[in-house]
């Protein structure tokens, strides 16, 4: 079997098939801190929703703007929707 090396490492590999190839590597962790952003700021996001939301139905936060529950999922959807963009656009790579 065929065998590279990278840095540190050594991949065996095997080349079958047509077209070009295909390297997964499983098991890496990027070197930044984003990804946990990535992941948990949603969860997070969504749950500071939920909760400011419950506190608007009981009636204990008063305000025009905000005096809807649908209002704060709506924008913390608009958030979660932009760190998942953010994250997309990372993982792709420039170009």
């Amino acid at each position: 079997m065929p065998r590279a090396r990278v840095g540190d490492l050594e991949l065996c590999y095997d080349q079958d098939g047509a077209g070009e190839p295909v390297l997964l590597l499983m098991g890496l962790r990027p070197d930044t801190w984003l990804h946990l952003v990535y992941g948990f700021g949603p969860l997070i996001i969504l749950g500071i929703g939920h909760l400011m939301s419950r506190e608007i139905s009981r009636g204990h936060v008063g305000g025009q703007r905000w005096a809807q529950p649908w209002v704060v999922f709506t924008a913390a959807s608009f958030v979660c929707f932009g760190l998942s963009l953010r994250a997309l656009s990372t993982g792709l790579g420039p170009g």
